[in-house]
């Protein structure tokens, strides 16, 4: 039997190469890798870790990316040149508990029954972030930044990072119903402050 798991340096590789790729949208920012010290991601995924990238400018968010998400279908991706996706959340200070909802939304997509996919709802269980509205995620594009960022290939595989942007439980029973893009087009006519922690609810 011809054994075609993904050698160790071709990880290391994407590993880096997916670093590289947000070092570069966020050049002048102060970055910080955080991790769980125990858990069963921990377990799952060794090498996995969020990037918390702190904002240059006012009003700017804080942005904590996940890298290593898409070791969890590295095996499908290596061996069939598919896709990956990581996770990224927008907060409107520093706060590790956005650490923790990334590894909750990790270890859920890690179960090939919950796979993660563009458009989905997340519930997450508890407020976002203090006592706000919006206890769920819409995974959505990552629209607040260049679409350059969204997509790398990395020779024969590529690599997506979706966006968890908060909604509240009406705006997330109205996408169910409705669609992702009708809850995104609200969005933009009302030009939602996703970082509004304390925000009403569009629909």
């Amino acid at each position: 039997m011809i054994n075609i798991t993904p050698k160790y340096n071709a990880i290391e590789e994407t590993r880096q190469r997916l670093r590289n790729h947000i070092d570069s949208f966020w050049l002048d920012n102060t970055k910080k890798c955080l991790n769980l010290e125990d858990g069963p991601l921990k377990n799952l995924l060794p090498s996995w870790h969020v990037i918390e990238i702190q904002p240059v400018e006012a009003n700017s968010p804080w942005v904590y990316v996940t890298l290593g998400a898409w070791e969890i279908t590295k095996d499908e991706l290596y061996k069939r040149g598919r896709w990956g996706l990581e996770f990224l959340i927008t907060s409107p200070r520093e706060d590790f508990s956005n650490v923790n909802t990334l590894a909750m939304t990790t270890f859920y997509h890690a179960n090939p029954r919950y796979r993660i996919e563009l458009g989905k709802i997340l519930e997450i269980g508890y407020p976002w972030l203090d006592n706000s509205s919006c206890d769920h995620f819409l995974v959505s594009h990552p629209y607040p930044f260049s679409p350059d960022f969204e997509t790398i290939e990395i020779d024969d595989i590529t690599i997506s990072f979706r966006w968890l942007l908060p909604i509240t439980k009406s705006e997330a029973l109205y996408a169910q119903d409705n669609g992702q893009e009708a809850l995104e087009e609200i969005f933009e006519r009302v030009v939602l402050d996703y970082l509004d922690v304390n925000r009403q609810p569009v629909v």
